[in-house]
């Protein structure tokens, strides 16, 4: 969301979001000279309490993306946090909220 209002910061906010591919993941590895090479993919919930409870380390600065969300300029601050929201699909109201995620996990051997 951040990249979406300072489209400057794109490439490196989502440098660290780039491998959604597991077969990516495995030509990675093996131009990085990696055999028996081995890729799971995994489905991984991450609860929180709320969606404040989610979004109160952002905007401490905790992550990469946390650290650029407190350099934006405050009238984007809100705008960022309710986009958020929308994509996470979380009530306006405080409820409990559940992250879903798909985690590429690979190993290989030099």
């Amino acid at each position: 969301m951040i990249a979406r209002h300072v489209p400057e910061k794109a490439e490196r906010l989502n440098r660290f979001f780039s491998i959604k591919d597991p077969e990516r993941l495995r030509s990675l590895l093996k131009a990085a000279s990696f055999h028996d090479i081995r890729i799971e993919s995994e489905n991984r919930t991450i609860e929180f309490a709320s969606f404040d409870a989610y979004f109160s380390g952002i905007e401490k600065g905790a992550t990469l993306s946390g650290q650029e969300y407190v350099q934006l300029a405050p009238d984007l601050h809100h705008v960022v946090r309710e986009a958020v929201r929308r994509q996470l699909k979380s009530a306006p109201g405080n409820g409990p909220l559940a992250v879903e995620m798909e985690v590429h996990i690979g190993s290989g051997r030099r």
